[in-house]
């Protein structure tokens, strides 16, 4: 590479560098800390004085919630004004979450912590939104992202779609955390729905005890840019990190998942019937929500 492509090079990957930083919410202290580095050397990555070394792609990348393949071919590299727009449940949320699982490089974060919400839903003859869950699991299986999922399990079916999840994608980077259902939310419970797509894009809206909601009741938001990264990724990693694992499949793996079992009124003998159910048979004929 000749010297001036390489300067560019250099002050190209310097700004991806500082972009994802701030949208993580992070100082270039942080960042030093995170790698064992000193923040001057972090500042001079930044200003494209010089780049990370190898040893240290792995680690940035996690540290921005991306992939290192991802790390630096953002062509986003400026930061976007923040946006904010209403969308219906029904008819533009499952288009506009599709281009932004175009867009994703790393990883879909996904938290489920209120009252049921009854999906997937058949309505017109289809399931609400079937063609956007349908995405996401071809992209986990052939391995271009990663699931992180924190829910409340409420009842026997979602409990289900659990289970054939994490038998489907037992080999692939999904996990699911959880919290039990309780008589009251606990402080850390939100009223919310949150799914973000790398930290760049967020939907946030209220839960619908029935399904379809009335028309007045049928909003969520999407949302993009500061200062929405820095305070959702502090959100989800909160609710992520406080939350217990569901084991994979194996030997002792269904131990977890039958403890929530017992937790939400399953006894012993409707359990093991519903485990021969997911570990025998075909998948349901509807795509569960990942």
């Amino acid at each position: 590479m000749a010297p001036d492509e390489e300067a560019t090079e250099k002050a190209r990957r310097g700004r991806i560098l500082r972009t994802l930083r701030k949208r993580a919410g992070l100082t270039q202290n942080d960042v030093a800390r995170e790698l064992g580095v000193h923040p001057s050397a972090v500042g001079k990555w930044e200003k494209g004085e010089t780049t990370p070394r190898p040893k240290h792609h792995n680690a940035l990348a996690e540290l921005f919630g991306i992939t290192r393949e991802a790390l630096f071919l953002s062509s986003d590299i400026d930061q976007p004004p923040p946006l904010v727009e209403s969308l219906d449940v029904i008819d533009e949320l499952g288009d506009r979450a599709l281009q932004c699982l175009d867009e994703t490089r790393g990883i879909v974060y996904d938290a489920r912590l209120s009252q049921p919400h009854a999906m997937p839903v058949r309505m017109r003859g289809g399931y609400v939104h079937s063609g956007f869950w349908k995405a996401v699991s071809e992209r986990l299986l052939e391995g271009s992202i990663e699931v992180r999922r924190v829910e409340v399990i409420y009842s026997k079916d979602r409990l289900k779609d659990i289970m054939w999840n994490i038998k489907k994608y037992e080999h692939v980077k999904y996990s699911i955390k959880y919290y039990l259902k309780t008589p009251g939310p606990p402080g850390i419970m939100p009223a919310i729905s949150l799914m973000s797509f790398d930290y760049v894009h967020f939907f946030v809206g209220a839960y619908f005890v029935d399904f379809p909601p009335p028309e007045k009741h049928r909003q969520m938001l999407w949302l993009r840019g500061e200062p929405f990264a820095s305070f959702f990724r502090e959100y989800f990693e909160l609710l992520y990190d406080r939350a217990p694992p569901l084991s994979p499949s194996g030997s002792d793996g269904w131990q977890e998942v039958r403890k929530v079992a017992e937790s939400i009124g399953i006894s012993d003998e409707d359990f093991e019937r519903l485990l021969e159910e997911v570990t025998a048979a075909k998948e349901p004929d509807y795509p569960p929500r990942i």
